[in-house]
Formats: C-alpha cells, structure tokens, sequence
C-alpha cells in the first residue's frame, strides 16, 4: 500500500470508529440497561448528541479507542484487498507465462506489433490489419488469445515502438487505439468482446487480447470490401465467397 492509500484508509477508520460504531455500541447499551421497549433509534440520536458534546475524559478516550479499532480495521481491509488482488495477478501472469512458453497454436499467436513497421522503421496500416485480421479470425471460430509484443519464438519484443506512434503514449493509449482500429476495421460491435491487458516480461511490455468467440460472422474492412477470415491450426486465412458460405452452413448444422 501507498502512504497516500494508508492514510486515507486511517482517516475513513477513526471516522467510522467515532461516527458509526462508537454511537451504536453506546446506544444498545444504553438501550439494553434500561430494560424498557423504547425505540432503539431513540438511545442512537442520545449517542450521537452525546458524542459531539464529549462531556468528560471517559467519553473522549472512548472515542480515541473507537477511532483506532476503526482505523485498524480500515487497514486491514485494504491490506486484505491488495493481498488478493496481488495474487489475482500472480496467477494470471503464471497462466500467462505457460501459454507463451507453450508456443503458437489454433488458440494462441503472437505478433511483434501493433502498427509500427520494423523494417520501414515507421507506422504501418498494413501490421495494423494483421492484428484486425487475427482478431476477426478468432471471433469467427472459436475465440482465443493474441499476444502483441511477442516474437514468433515466443520472445518478447515489447511495445516501445508502438507507444511511441500514438498521441497518447503508454498502455492506456494503446488500449484505446486498439478499440480504435476494431470500430473503424471490423465493427463497433466487436469491442464487448475484447479483454485486453498489459504484464511486463524481461522488462518490456507486452500486450494480451483475450478474444471471445462472435455470434454472427465478422468481416475485416479493406476499402469498399468486406473480408472474411478464419483461425485454422496455428494462422489465419481469408476465406473466399463460396468457402465463406459452405463454412456458415457448417456452423448452423
């Protein structure tokens, strides 16, 4: 945790302490000693008054007590949360890791970039559609798992070249670019069916796109026409009319 994050969650502690749990606890004592069937909302208002008004010593170190059980406890909440939060990842980078160390196939492929050109040495709408292209194939089978910033040997490359290209740098711009391309190449509708992530691999980043599997077919657009692509063993391929065809009748059988 945060300095900035500890102190927050010891402010809102010694808040709720004083404010939340010292007037209920008072209160069902008052409420219980009396031995009457008065509303028990009437011995909290009696709490809360008496609070503001700290009468004595007593009800101030009460109310110091109070505030530290609470702050305590906001503490070891968020401690707790960052904790299985801190695993929730581990787990997803080892599962990460294994499905890179097992190498491409009819789930899983790597590409180097997103959009920049290594041999041009500059952006490139036609790595742009690799991705568009491996994406559409995937939602057209059976979904799937896209590494960008991975080499075909299953190294990673990293993503430097393609922060660089984007007016918004990082993983944040990358992620939005992303979204960007599927709008505009394959369709708006494409998105909810994405799950993208970021982990850092031998000090680069690479990119992860879980990619569900569509409902209806979805088409790579490439100027006036529409492209339809498939995932088979380890590639992509474009299918023509009549195989486009004879493969929707396969899948309704």
């Amino acid at each position: 945790m945060s300095r900035k994050s500890i102190i927050s969650a010891i402010m809102i502690g010694v808040l709720g302490g004083v404010f939340i749990f010292q007037p209920i606890v008072a209160s069902f004592n008052a409420y219980n000693l009396s031995g009457k069937h008065d509303a028990w909302l009437m011995y909290l208002g009696n709490a809360y008054k008496s609070i503001s008004l700290f009468k004595d010593r007593y009800q101030f170190f009460e109310a110091v007590l109070f505030g530290l059980f609470g702050a305590a406890l906001m503490v070891k909440l968020r401690t707790s949360r960052n904790l299985l939060k801190l695993q929730s990842e581990l787990q997803s980078r080892n599962l990460i890791m294994d499905m890179i160390q097992q190498g491409e196939n009819q789930y899983v492929t790597f590409l180097p970039t997103l959009r920049w050109n290594p041999e041009e040495h500059k952006p490139d709408e036609i790595v742009e559609l690799a991705v568009a292209r491996t994406i559409a194939g995937f939602m057209n089978t059976h979904g799937g798992h896209l590494f960008i910033g991975v080499d075909d040997n299953g190294n990673p490359a990293g993503l430097k070249k393609d922060y660089q290209t984007l007016e918004k740098p990082g993983r944040e711009g990358l992620r939005q670019y992303i979204m960007q391309v599927m709008t505009t190449i394959l369709d708006a509708g494409c998105c909810p069916l994405l799950k993208i992530d970021f982990y850092e691999i031998g000090g680069r980043d690479i990119c992860y796109i879980r990619v569900k599997p569509s409902s209806y077919p979805v088409y790579v657009h490439i100027g006036e026409r529409a492209h339809f692509f498939v995932h088979i063993g380890s590639g992509t391929r474009e299918l023509e009319a009549r195989e486009a065809l004879d493969y929707f009748e396969r899948m309704l059988e």
